[in-house]
């Protein structure tokens, strides 16, 4: 029977192969958007900066993480990685299962213009909380610049995360010597998130101009895509948070392991 930290290691390489399966086979090509909407989307830029600080510095946060995403100590026992890494799995559910019926509330409550906020509060909310509860926390300016960047990296199309995934690696690899090094670029936003964010607004532009006939069937198919909708979103989100700070959490382990052998 493999360890738990033999499960961690499988988990981690599961998603990395998952998001290069997804970069070899590209579904759709990026679509041209209009010099206008890229400008419109792309004021979101400052919102999406200022969010993590908000969430980590509100109450709720700060009570959610304390009674329920424990911090997994990097020296912890078997049987201590064990009962938080099912702790994690059992909240992972409740927040998706919570995001789909966000997505289905505002999807039949005709508020389908919020579901873009909405998506970027929760799955930044779960991805400190995750941050959290491997010890990472996001109260300085390069744990909350990779959060952010986690962020980004799930709204991205599925065929450009690699790519992200790959950089955030090399900078991870560059603080962890002791070097305060990262990727800076003139926009947070990239034009294949852009494209996907617009994507996603025509989407609900969509739905909202069918919520408004007189169609049989409508209000159960509004909610139903707007829940799945959300919590693959939220999906993605964890997804790339878990692995992301398991990984950093496995190499810090092994780097405390690797001392003491030495001494």
């Amino acid at each position: 029977m493999k360890t738990e930290i033999a499960l961690m290691h499988d988990r981690v390489r599961k998603y990395e192969k998952q998001l290069y399966e997804q970069a070899q086979s590209p579904i759709t090509t990026p679509v041209p958007l209009q010099k206008a909407a890229m400008q419109t989307l792309a004021q979101l830029e400052p919102f999406v900066l200022q969010l993590h600080n908000f969430i980590t510095k509100d109450d709720w946060f700060k009570q959610r993480a304390k009674e329920t995403f424990t911090r997994l100590p990097v020296d912890a026992s078997e049987q201590q990685i064990i009962i938080h890494e099912q702790k994690l799995d059992r909240e992972e559910a409740k927040i998706r299962l919570l995001s789909a019926g966000k997505g289905a509330y505002l999807a039949k409550g005709k508020r389908m213009g919020l579901t873009l906020p909405a998506q970027l509060y929760t799955c930044g909310r779960a991805i400190a909380l995750l941050g959290h509860a491997y010890g990472y926390k996001g109260d300085t300016a390069l744990e909350s610049l990779y959060a952010i960047r986690l962020l980004h990296l799930s709204f991205l199309p599925r065929y450009a995360r690699l790519a992200e995934w790959e950089l955030l690696q090399k900078e991870l690899a560059e603080h962890e010597k002791g070097q305060p090094f990262y990727q800076s670029r003139e926009n947070l936003f990239s034009d294949e998130l852009l494209v996907s964010l617009a994507l996603q607004s025509m989407k609900w532009g969509l739905f909202h101009s069918v919520s408004n006939k007189q169609v049989a069937g409508k209000s159960l198919a509004t909610s139903a895509v707007g829940a799945y909708s959300f919590y693959k979103q939220t999906q993605a989100a964890l997804a790339a948070a878990r692995a992301f700070y398991q990984k950093r959490w496995l190499n810090s382990r092994e780097r405390i392991y690797y001392t003491k052998t030495r001494q």
